[in-house]
């Protein structure tokens, strides 16, 4: 009887180990595991961080890109606004010149004509 009880403890002993050992392997998996998700959760706080800091560098450019469209816009139409009172003033000056030169016509023409009467 004492044989059969021994072997049942070293059964039970030999099933307990191995159980035991499951369970130690399991445990080390589960740290593994955990090592691994707390290494991916900083991963992901970075890329969070990360990608924060890209967004504000964006709006930063996108601000910065608008002011300097409307600077140039603004400095575009201050220069339309002069150009175009140039071409006013040019008309006129052409107006004049015209009309100067249609005066001139008159007058070459009126002494012409009286050459020919002194002629």
């Amino acid at each position: 009887m004492e044989d059969k009880t021994f072997q049942l403890l070293e059964k039970m002993y030999s099933e307990f180990s191995e159980r035991f050992e499951k369970l130690e392997n399991e445990v080390s998996r589960l740290i593994s595991l955990e090592e691994k998700v707390d290494k991916n959760t900083l991963l992901l706080e970075k890329a969070n961080t990360d990608i924060k800091t890209l967004a504000e560098v964006q709006e930063n450019y996108i601000n910065q890109n608008i002011k300097q469209h409307n600077e140039i816009i603004n400095k575009l139409d201050s220069d339309i606004d002069v150009i175009k009172s140039s071409i006013k003033s040019l008309s006129k000056d052409f107006r004049f010149i015209k009309h100067k030169l249609h005066q001139t016509e008159e007058d070459v023409f009126d002494i012409k004509d009286h050459l020919k009467i002194i002629k």
